[in-house]
């Protein structure tokens, strides 16, 4: 019986963890940064150079989803901004 309960409780928490994951509405690139443009935000901004590398170009996406609420049964819309490296050669790390 013990072992039933603790399998029931690890099926429960996964199916929690995945009704709780938001549903993307919509993506929208709104800003395309070249190495340049990256580089010229960055001086406008007072950060002294070679701070930061800057190895790709970057896509600005908006992404609008909906999430569920503090209550688990509702949900509500949400948004946030991702950007993106561009390039093609390998697999990227991601920071959150």
């Amino acid at each position: 019986m013990k072992r039933i309960s603790l399998v029931l409780a690890f099926i429960t928490a996964g199916l929690n963890s995945v009704l709780a994951q938001g549903t993307i509405v919509e993506d929208t690139i709104v800003l395309q940064l070249d190495y340049q443009a990256i580089e010229d935000i960055i001086q406008q901004n007072g950060i002294p150079t070679g701070l930061l590398s800057i190895d790709y170009d970057v896509e600005v996406h908006r992404v609008v989803y909906e999430t569920p609420d503090v209550d688990g049964i509702t949900t509500t819309t949400a948004s946030g901004l991702v950007m993106i490296p561009v390039q093609d050669s390998c697999a990227m790390p991601m920071m959150a």
